[in-house]
């Protein structure tokens, strides 16, 4: 699912990130390294390790997982970046985290008590990890490179990195049933979570 979601998004751009990219393609080649680091983790890896976590969580855990972000990104960035964490944004997050919990629990500190994690838990808490850092390395991204091509660049990364798993996925003989509706659900994710909402990230 992942590789066909980034490949889905890459050539859903490319009509209108070619020109861009082709024009500023001595910038991309100046900060290969930069775009290929935001490429592997922003599209090659975060959902990915989604993906494999939800194979054995369920969407409550992953969803109260999610939620966890806001806290990373400030702990990371003030652990490792130098950031300052203001009295009011801690404020936000914490107000964020208590509205997420009480949509998911229902309001009911019983379902609270009957939560537990398993092994895919810790799959999509390095996911949020990796989404953390992600968003804090976006600072780095080349200021000078117009949203489409630096878009488009790190989708194809992603593309390529997902791409031998991929592989050795349907080499141990998994394979996806291609219906009407799977096929909807990939080109829906290839189109708004990966092109739509990655641009206004």
């Amino acid at each position: 699912m992942a590789f066909w979601r980034w490949t889905i998004a890459f050539f859903v751009l490319l009509p209108f990130a070619f020109a861009p990219m082709w024009r500023q393609r001595a910038i991309i080649g100046r900060d290969w390294k930069t775009l290929l680091l935001l490429g592997v983790l922003g599209a090659g890896s975060f959902n990915t390790l989604v993906y494999i976590g939800l194979g054995s969580t369920t969407a409550t855990n992953a969803l109260l997982l999610n939620s966890s972000i806001p806290v990373l990104i400030a702990s990371i960035g003030w652990l490792f970046m130098a950031q300052r964490v203001s009295l009011r944004q801690a404020s936000g997050i914490l107000v964020s985290l208590c509205g997420v919990a009480a949509i998911i629990f229902h309001g009911e500190a019983a379902q609270l008590l009957a939560l537990h994690f398993n092994g895919g838990d810790i799959w999509v808490f390095a996911a949020m990890i990796v989404w953390a850092i992600y968003t804090l390395l976006l600072k780095h991204r080349p200021a000078d490179l117009e949203p489409l091509a630096f878009l488009a660049i790190t989708v194809l990364v992603g593309a390529v990195a997902n791409l031998p798993f991929f592989l050795a996925e349907m080499a141990g003989g998994a394979q996806a049933r291609w219906t009407a509706a799977s096929f909807g659900a990939i080109a829906y994710f290839g189109i708004f979570p990966s092109v739509i909402a990655y641009l206004f990230w």
